[in-house]
């Protein structure tokens, strides 16, 4: 992602992926379908916006919670995380949701774990 490359990304969403966006940011759309579609946001993203840093990871089960930050001013203005939730199905990504708050990215993290999702 850094280097502009989304392929490797690309490649690990299942053909019916499903990518819950923000209205916030104005791309991704509110929902992606499809990896294609998935792919061509990301594109568009890498190129208007510099690469974030990771800064954790936790995983259960079949979830993961990415939480991404922006050096000083870098991202989208009053944005300086992300928190992706991944859901992954026989080693493929087959959901993500993007969260901008922290607590609401824990509750739907943790409601999922519990099967609440």
């Amino acid at each position: 992602m850094r280097s502009g490359d989304v392929t490797p990304l690309a490649e690990l969403m299942d053909e019916k992926f499903r990518w819950i966006g923000s209205e916030r940011l104005g791309d991704p759309p509110p929902e992606c379908n499809g990896r294609e579609e998935a792919s061509a946001v990301l594109k568009r993203a890498v190129k208007r916006m510099p690469a974030r840093d990771m800064e954790s990871i936790a995983i259960a089960g079949d979830r993961i919670l990415a939480v991404a930050y922006w050096h000083e001013d870098q991202g989208p203005p009053g944005v300086e995380r992300v928190y992706n939730l991944l859901t992954m199905r026989d080693g493929r990504i087959v959901k993500m949701e993007d969260f901008f708050d922290r607590s609401a990215a824990e509750r739907a993290f943790s409601g999922a774990e519990q099967g609440q999702a």
